[in-house]
């Protein structure tokens, strides 16, 4: 290791010898299935020259010959890939047998391989521009299970010249079970979907349907659900005008995902918006909040922000139950963090005590955005990180609308790559 030199950050990388180094076979293929270009040990291994792989559907040229007896394999690997493709996540295809020809005479004989490759797409803003298809030779490994199967031949027996050391033909048990945990995978997916798909219903349902009269135009609101079918979780917003033209806001966040965190979501919503509407202030309206999720199963640790808007007396009161701060953009761009009336998650302590609440001042031409941690978090950044980026992109932007403001933070602010928790979004212009 003596010679060894780290890489200097300011030399060019050669991406093409770094691809043909990668031990493993590698494809780059297009959106449309056909190979764009391939490392050094593909050839070798699909038994095709590079010049026959290039430009050429993956499907065509995979060596499917022995495959006839199963069918729908190679539709199977397709619709994985197309899969792979729609949502932006990597797929892992089941145990396939190919027939490879190893030797360049037309009438050689072909040798029997197992494969299970990954398709991982490769994102541009948010979207799959190309695959990265990756194979796996398990060979060594199905021969070994077939071995212990007791198929003829596994006792070590050489076969044929460039035949495996077992003959499978009649040994049919793993590609049944490749097909049987392929259909579960696929079967699970469809019932993450529907899933998804109802807890975003109900999600939606039990949000506010529009903003108040008295705040259009002065308040844009947003709910994005993650892009996992398992995170859809329990994010919400709310917004009420006061009968003395007050307006109260809120967002939260409940612990969990799927229908239960949705439902959960809509009681403790529902709960909050029946005590604004007796308009005890944010504090004690988060501590009745606090005995209603004591009561509730599986809101314990739910986050809450709750702010109560006096447009005339210019000032913003506001509790906080363990949630994100709210960030106030005063008219002279200053941004504030609300974050000195913090109290714990609800449902936490042993007893639900007096909530903490403060109130500030504002000028006219304020801005509030009040957030649950799914627009800021990333994995490889902190809560800091991200809030930090949130006031940037504040900064940015001094003089958009609360319509636009939103759609900007959410473009510039939010992961979009992985977006692994929902999101709910206040902007109001004060």
């Amino acid at each position: 290791m003596s010679n060894f030199r780290p890489l200097d950050s300011g030399a060019p990388l050669d991406y093409r010898a770094v691809f043909d180094a990668l031990p493993n076979p590698c494809a780059l293929l297009s959106p449309d299935l056909k190979v764009l270009d391939v490392n050094a040990a593909y050839p070798v291994v699909v038994g095709r020259t590079r010049r026959e792989l290039l430009g050429r559907d993956l499907i065509d040229v995979l060596p499917f010959d022995a495959l006839e007896s199963f069918d729908g394999a190679a539709q199977r690997i397709r619709e994985s890939l197309q899969r792979a493709l729609a949502t932006g996540h990597p797929e892992v295809l089941p145990v396939q047998r190919h027939d490879v020809r190893t030797d360049a005479a037309p009438h050689a004989p072909a040798a029997t391989r197992y494969w299970i490759s990954t398709a991982t797409p490769i994102l541009n803003a948010g979207s799959a521009v190309a695959l990265l298809h990756k194979i796996q030779d398990v060979t060594p490994v199905v021969l070994s299970v077939a071995a212990d199967f007791g198929a003829p031949g596994a006792s070590g027996a050489p076969g044929a010249p460039g035949e495996p050391m077992v003959d499978l033909e009649e040994h049919t048990d793993l590609f049944g079970l490749a097909l049987e945990l392929q259909t579960a995978n696929e079967q699970l997916q469809e019932a993450q979907e529907r899933e998804r798909e109802t807890s975003l219903t109900l999600q939606r349902s039990m949000l506010p349907a529009s903003i108040p009269e008295q705040a259009r135009g002065r308040v844009a609101a947003r709910y994005l659900p993650a892009r996992s079918s398992l995170s859809v979780g329990g994010d919400w917003y709310d917004v009420a005008a006061l009968p003395d033209g007050r307006l109260a806001a809120a967002v939260g966040d409940v612990v969990g995902q799927g229908l239960h965190a949705a439902a959960v979501m809509g009681q403790l919503r529902s709960a909050l918006s029946a005590v604004t509407i007796a308009d005890v202030g944010p504090g004690n309206a988060l501590r009745v909040l606090d005995r209603f999720a004591r009561q509730t199963e599986q809101a314990t640790a739910t986050t809450a922000v709750k702010v109560v808007l006096d447009l005339d007396q210019h000032t913003v009161t506001y509790s906080s139950a363990g949630h994100l701060p709210p960030l106030l953009q005063h008219a002279d761009g200053r941004i504030e963090a609300l974050d000195q009336a913090l109290g714990p998650p609800l449902a936490t302590t042993a007893e639900a005590d007096p909530r903490p609440q403060a109130t500030v001042h504002f000028a006219p031409g304020a801005r509030l955005v009040l957030y649950t941690d799914g627009l800021i978090e990333r994995r490889t950044e902190s809560l800091t990180d991200g809030i930090a980026r949130l006031v940037d992109c504040l900064n940015a932007h001094p003089s958009l609308s609360p319509e636009a403001l939103i759609d900007t933070i959410i473009a510039e602010v939010r992961d979009h790559h992985l977006a692994a928790d929902d999101t709910a979004v206040l902007v109001i212009r004060l």
